[in-house]
C-alpha cells in the first residue's frame, strides 16, 4: 500500500482541484500501512508535535477532505462511529469508545443541531471543534496532562483522542480519600499547579468541575478533559471566572469545601507569578455572584 498518511490527507482548497497533500505526491511502496520517511513529519504533527499541529490546523483546517484510495485509516474516519460504543451524551456532544489504527481511543462527536440553519451549524461545529483541539494542543505543549489527539475531522465535528484507562474522576477520588481518612493535599496541589500552568498559557477551560479531570493511579497524575467550552484569553477577568466556576462546583458537590478550594488557590498563587491579579479579580467576581444570588 501507499503511504497511509499521504493517501488519507487528500486535501483540496475551495474552488480548486489542486491537491495540497495527496497520495499522488507520495510514491512509496510499503509492506504495511504506515508513514513513509517523506511524510513522517505529518505523523509527528498529529501524534506529538503541538507547534506543527497547530500550524497545520490553521493552514488546512478550512479545507475539505476528498475521497482517496480506501485504507484502514480512512475507514476508521468514515465508519468508526457506527462500530463504536457510546459512553456518554451531553448537550453538545456524544462520546464513544472505539479503535483507531489498532489503538483504543475516545471519539467525541459534536452532533448536528437541527434547530440551526445547516450552513450556520456546519460553521459553528467546525469552529468549535478546532478551538477545542487548539486548546488541548496548547496545554499539551505546556506540559499539562491532557488526552493525546490522534485525528480531527472538523467537517464532521469528530475528535479522535487517547483513551484514559483505569482512572477515577477527580470528584470520586476526592471522596475516596475523604472516606479513607487520607489527606487530599497532594491531589489538590496537583490540580492547582496544572491549573496555574493552563492559565499562564492563556487557555480558559470554560467548564472546570470536579468531573472534568481524571486521576490516573499510574503514574499518579491528573488528566484534564472536556475542553468543549474552552478558548484563549489573556484577561484576568476570564481566568477569574474560570476559578469561580470551579469554586461553585466544589460548593455544590463537596460539603465544607472551603478549605479544599483554598488549598488549590494557595498552590495556584505559588505556581504562577501573575496569579495575584487573577485572585484579586476573583473577589470582584464573587461579589457579583453574591449580588445576583440575593436579587434572584
Amino acid at each position: 500500500p501507499a503511504c497511509v498518511w499521504a493517501v488519507f490527507w487528500g486535501w483540496v482548497g475551495p474552488g480548486t482541484s489542486k491537491p495540497c497533500f495527496s497520495a499522488r505526491s507520495c510514491h512509496a511502496s510499503l509492506a504495511y500501512p504506515r508513514a513513509c520517511s517523506r511524510h513522517a513529519s505529518g505523523q509527528s504533527r498529529l501524534l506529538g508535535g503541538p507547534r506543527h499541529f497547530m500550524k497545520w490546523i490553521d493552514t488546512y483546517g478550512p479545507y475539505k477532505r476528498v475521497k482517496g484510495p480506501c485504507t484502514e485509516f480512512q475507514l476508521m474516519a468514515s465508519t468508526g462511529l457506527e462500530d463504536a460504543q457510546l459512553l456518554r451524551q451531553g448537550a453538545e456532544a456524544k462520546v464513544y469508545m472505539g479503535r483507531f489504527l489498532g489503538q483504543q481511543c475516545v471519539m467525541k462527536e459534536r452532533f448536528r443541531k437541527t434547530y440551526r440553519h445547516p450552513e450556520l451549524d456546519a460553521k459553528l461545529t467546525s469552529k468549535r471543534t478546532l478551538q477545542e483541539v487548539r486548546s488541548i494542543m496548547r496545554c499539551r505543549q505546556a506540559g499539562i496532562p491532557v488526552p493525546a489527539i490522534y485525528h480531527v475531522d472538523d467537517a464532521a465535528g469528530v475528535i479522535y483522542m487517547s483513551y484514559i484507562n483505569g482512572g477515577l474522576t477527580f470528584r470520586d477520588h476526592l471522596y475516596a480519600l475523604e472516606t479513607s481518612g487520607e489527606s487530599p493535599d497532594r491531589l489538590l496541589a496537583e490540580y492547582g499547579k496544572y491549573l496555574a500552568l493552563m492559565h499562564s498559557c492563556d487557555v480558559i477551560h470554560g467548564d472546570l468541575t470536579t468531573s472534568n479531570a481524571i486521576w490516573v493511579p499510574e503514574p499518579g497524575r491528573i488528566v484534564f478533559i472536556d475542553f468543549g467550552l474552552s478558548y484563549t484569553s489573556s484577561l484576568a477577568e476570564d481566568k477569574a471566572v474560570d476559578l469561580y466556576v470551579l469554586e461553585r462546583a466544589f460548593v455544590s458537590t463537596h460539603p465544607q469545601s472551603e478549605a479544599l478550594f483554598q488549598t488549590i488557590l494557595d498552590v495556584y498563587r505559588a505556581s504562577w507569578k501573575n496569579a495575584d491579579a487573577v485572585l484579586r479579580r476573583l473577589e470582584d467576581v464573587r461579589a457579583r455572584g453574591r449580588k445576583r444570588s440575593m436579587l434572584g
